[in-house]
């Protein structure tokens, strides 16, 4: 089996089962897990799936994805009000760690005069931050998940396996007190 048949047999076990396993798939096509690493990599990058611990899943729905760019309108003021509490929390000379969403990035838009150094994997805090003259930027690379103008993605994973910021600023679509 090619490895372009063998892709279109993991996206059809995952349309089947809604998710698939590195260790299983390895041993159903009779190649190696760095293989199907691989395989797996190439269709998250095209969308087709998404990657997860040991495995894969499929993308979330496109139709109930909400796009950054709907996002960052909704809120403002509430939005603009945590920005400016965690510009207090953020020391001059650090490194911050700015995630993807719209909270994170109009904070970005709070830190432009700060001489600090910036790692992120957002788009558009890269693009808030890059004419800055007291910042600095680290920027992830990987896959460009266009929903939220993020890169993710192995190389995304691996980038923050090897960094330590001083403070991070996480965005999160949502929470429950159950979950």
């Amino acid at each position: 089996m090619s490895g372009y048949e063998r892709k279109i047999e993991i996206v059809r076990l995952l349309q089947a089962r809604g998710t698939v396993n590195i260790n299983q798939l390895a041993e159903k096509f009779g190649v190696t897990k760095v293989t199907i690493r691989s395989d797996i990599d190439s269709l998250e990058t095209r969308g087709l799936l998404v990657r997860t611990h040991g495995g894969a899943a499929l993308p979330e729905d496109h139709h109930l994805v909400r796009r950054i760019t709907h996002t960052i309108r909704e809120r403002k003021k509430e939005k603009e009000g945590i920005a400016r509490v965690a510009r207090t929390l953020i020391e001059p000379g650090s490194t911050v760690l700015i995630d993807s969403g719209s909270t994170t990035a109009i904070l970005a838009r709070h830190l432009k005069d700060m001489r600090l150094n910036v790692i992120t994997n957002s788009v558009l805090v890269l693009q808030e931050l890059a004419g800055s003259e007291t910042v600095e930027l680290l920027v992830c690379g990987g896959a460009l998940r266009k929903p939220d103008m993020a890169l993710i993605g192995e190389v995304a994973r691996s980038f923050y396996e090897q960094i330590n910021p001083d403070v991070a600023f996480l965005g999160a679509n949502g929470y429950s007190v159950e979950k």
